[in-house]
């Protein structure tokens, strides 16, 4: 051949191919220069992860003080930390080497925190022409994961509003950039499948998690009993949760985007879902994770604030109709399923990947934000999501407030369309004008200011939002 071969990245200084070139020698010249500040140091834990040419080793060498064989294997035992060497992720290589239970993978797993967004604006893009469908790949804007009965279309509607808003307050900076909405995803759908290829400067993707056990009930509930009129005992629990194989490591299966079967390397999972994610909220501490995102990614309480989008005693828009949503009890005999060594076996990864994401959750408040801050903003918030349940609960129309519309002939109600509704789309981000109401009487938009309503009917247009827009606008009716 007439040209010469590549010498691999293990013979160079490079970090990958030809890029990062040098990198011992930069980071001694900014030692030398004292160019670390505040930041520190670095630790270097697994020095033999990168290019291993000459420069590198004699510089690496200099530094840290290993064993000759830490040189020969792509990561090393990190130094001082009584946990295993790491296979790579999908975004920042941590993790677990093969073969480890679920107690040793909590006990061993590195803590890790959701890191706060930096730039001006989150990445609000124009909205794909179908956005209100919501089931096209999205390699950029706003993204929220969601699993089977997690809350998820409460989260949904938080997404939703943050959206509107941050779309809102942008066309009033950057007029050559205004649209109603910034582009964004909220629907079902495996990870895999819908955001592996995302850009990761150009968007947000977060999810929220939920105990294992309550999942699992919810979802026998929602789909056999609301649904498929099954009556709910513990038989037809126990004969519907073996008969679904998806409930088997369940989010192994739909929010990991490593691309194996669920019941294979359950290390490599966990890294691909807390690796992917720039955030993770808990179904059980909700109102807590939306303050920290708020937090993290600089929006005002404002923008978070929701009315849940389902509750028991309620209907359910979903699957042709409305459907009465029943509380998920734990029947006779169903107790005795859950506890079985049959089902625990079923959810003992789901459980790791929760109990992970709370802990997760816990070390961002702590060390990222900091409890004093997170505290009181909590408090505001919880404050104003009383306000909100109080004012707006009883005024809003949702698809299938008082069971939709009466259908001769059909046993369940027609959901009212989206435009006769309070709400953003479908049941999520309802009650949105009388929560930005609420938002502007606790001054909880803070330095972002109020919105400008330039699409005033873009959204539902219930009698609520009508009253709302019509009193802020200062126009009649007519205008609608």
């Amino acid at each position: 051949s007439p040209y010469g071969k590549p010498f691999t990245y293990k013979e160079t200084d490079c970090l990958v191919r030809d890029s990062g070139c040098g990198f011992m020698c930069l980071d001694d010249v900014a030692t030398e220069l004292d160019l670390w500040k505040p930041a520190g140091e670095l630790h270097y834990k697994y020095p033999a992860a990168f290019g291993l040419g000459q420069s590198t080793r004699q510089r690496l060498k200099a530094r840290v003080d290993d064993p000759p064989e830490m040189w020969k294997t792509g990561f090393g035992q990190p130094q001082g930390q009584n946990i295993p060497s790491v296979t790579p992720g999908n975004n920042d290589g941590q993790g677990l080497v093969p073969g480890l239970g679920p107690s040793e993978v909590l006990e061993k797993f590195p803590i890790r925190t959701y890191e706060p967004y930096e730039l001006d604006w989150l990445p609000c893009f124009i909205p794909h022409e179908n956005w209100r469908q919501s089931h096209y790949q999205m390699t950029s804007g706003l993204v929220f994961s969601k699993p089977t009965k997690v809350g998820g279309s409460t989260a949904a509607g938080v997404l939703l509003r943050i959206a509107r808003n941050v779309a809102d307050r942008l066309g009033q900076k950057m007029p050559q950039r205004d649209f109603p909405i910034c582009d964004l995803r909220w629907e079902h759908g495996k990870q895999s499948k819908l955001f592996s290829k995302r850009n990761y400067d150009k968007s947000l993707v977060w999810t929220v998690f939920r105990d294992p056990t309550t999942r699992a009930v919810s979802q026998f509930y929602h789909f056999q009993v609301s649904r498929g009129l099954m009556n709910a005992t513990g038989a037809n629990f126990e004969k519907y949760v073996r008969n679904t194989k998806f409930l088997r490591n369940y989010y192994f299966g739909q929010a990991s985007i490593a691309p194996i079967d669920r019941t294979e390397d359950p290390q490599r999972h966990l890294n691909a879902i807390f690796d992917e994610f720039d955030f993770i909220g808990l179904t059980e501490r909700m109102d807590e994770s939306f303050v920290a995102l708020a937090l993290l990614w600089n929006l005002p309480l404002g923008d978070v604030l929701y009315l849940s989008a389902k509750t028991h005693g309620g209907y359910d828009g979903g699957g042709g109709g409305c459907h009465l949503i029943p509380p998920g009890v734990r029947v006779p005999g169903m107790q005795e399923f859950l506890d079985s060594d049959f089902f625990q076996e079923l959810i003992k990864w789901d459980k790791v990947v929760h109990q992970l994401a709370n802990r997760t959750l816990d070390a961002t408040i702590d060390n990222v934000i900091g409890r004093k801050r997170f505290d009181e903003a909590y408090a505001t918030y919880k404050h104003a999501m009383k306000v909100a349940a109080d004012t707006c609960s009883q005024e809003i129309i949702m698809p299938c407030s008082n069971g939709g519309i009466p259908t001769p002939g059909k046993e369940y109600g027609k959901p009212y369309s989206y435009k006769q509704t309070d709400c953003i789309v479908r049941d999520s981000g309802c009650g949105f004008m009388c929560l930005d109401d609420i938002a502007s009487d606790l001054g909880l938009w803070g330095d972002k200011g109020e919105l400008s309503y330039r699409y005033p009917d873009y959204f539902g247009m219930g009698n609520s939002t009508r009253k709302r827009l019509d009193a802020r606008l200062h126009s009649g009716n007519s205008r609608w």
